[in-house]
């Protein structure tokens, strides 16, 4: 069984530059002032914008992706479909305002057909951040992504899980672990860099 190619590229949530107020807030978990953690967990490793650290999950691998500051898949495909979290970086200035960008992020999914609905919010690496979920159907796989958006140093970062809707808990579950994780460098860090790693071995399969 291989990978669905739709599991291995997730779709781009493309973020806004323009500058916005404040929409309503949703019910939050996230830090009311935002203070950005620096202290790296075991293990990590840094992205290869050199800005942020993380971990890589067990059954997991790091390897490069045009366009993508950090990409992991899972050695595992089940349902058709080898779960990635994919992060992107854009630059933005002035910071973004979240709520506004979740809005039309979540505005563009529906446009492209799929189901979504808006996650609470929740700290990354000290600061907020907002997210939502897609459902959709393409090549006959039923596909779920969660989009967590998280403005740092004039930066929006786009973290993309996509995974099998029979999946989505236990991958929900990683990317939380994952997200719990990830903290911010100091100017001068160094580190093993995304960039650096080996690519990831071809993943395998399992029974559905």
């Amino acid at each position: 069984m291989t990978a669905c190619s739709s599991g291995a590229d997730p779709k781009d949530v493309t973020p806004t530059s323009s500058t916005f107020t404040n929409g309503a807030q949703s019910p939050t978990t996230a830090a009311p002032n935002p203070n950005p953690v620096t202290s790296p967990s075991p293990g990590a490793v840094v992205s290869s914008d050199k800005v942020f650290n993380f971990v890589v999950p067990s059954g997991w691998n790091l390897s490069k992706k045009a366009q993508a500051v950090a990409y992991l898949s899972s050695a595992t495909v089940a349902h058709n479909v080898a779960p990635t979290i994919a992060i992107t970086r854009s630059k933005v200035s002035p910071a973004p305002a979240l709520d506004k960008t979740v809005q039309m992020a979540m505005m563009q999914a529906r446009q492209d057909g799929a189901s979504v609905e808006r996650l609470p919010e929740r700290t990354v690496g000290g600061e907020k951040s907002v997210a939502f979920t897609a459902k959709s159907t393409e090549k006959n796989v039923e596909l779920q992504r969660t989009y967590t958006m998280v403005a740092h140093d004039k930066a929006l970062y786009v973290i993309t899980l996509t995974s099998a809707q029979a999946d989505a808990k236990r991958d929900e579950a990683t990317l939380t672990s994952f997200l719990a994780g990830l903290t911010w460098t100091k100017k001068g860090d160094k580190g093993s860099t995304a960039s650096g790693t080996t690519p990831a071995p071809a993943p395998t399969s399992t029974s559905n």
